[in-house]
């Protein structure tokens, strides 16, 4: 069975993503900082963030989790995006918790 195009075009994408930048939680930590500059709704939810989570799941959950929890606001925004579409998003909940509380006195 052949790959749809698009899936081909990520995989490529997360190779090179990986060629730059070895660390999968620096990785993560870009990746989520991307996500959290994106303009809510339309290019957050679907155009370019559709891309950053499909990038993001190549990535172990543990890398996106550390990342998640540096306490910068837009790489927590980025974490709060990925986690809604998540099955389970406690993990990531409680690694930005601190974060959002900060910035939602």
């Amino acid at each position: 069975m052949l790959e749809r195009p698009l899936t081909v075009r990520v995989r490529a994408l997360a190779r090179n993503l990986a060629g730059a930048e070895p660390d999968p939680r620096a990785r993560a930590d870009t990746l989520l900082n991307w996500l959290g500059r994106l303009p809510y709704p339309t290019e957050a939810l679907w155009g370019e963030g559709a891309l950053v989570r499909r990038l993001l799941a190549t990535l172990p959950e543990s890398s996106i989790t550390t990342a998640a929890a540096t306490g910068e606001p837009t790489v927590a925004l980025g974490a709060l995006n990925w986690a809604v579409h998540q099955p389970d998003d406690s993990t990531i909940a409680t690694a930005i918790a601190p974060t959002l509380r900060r910035l939602l006195p």
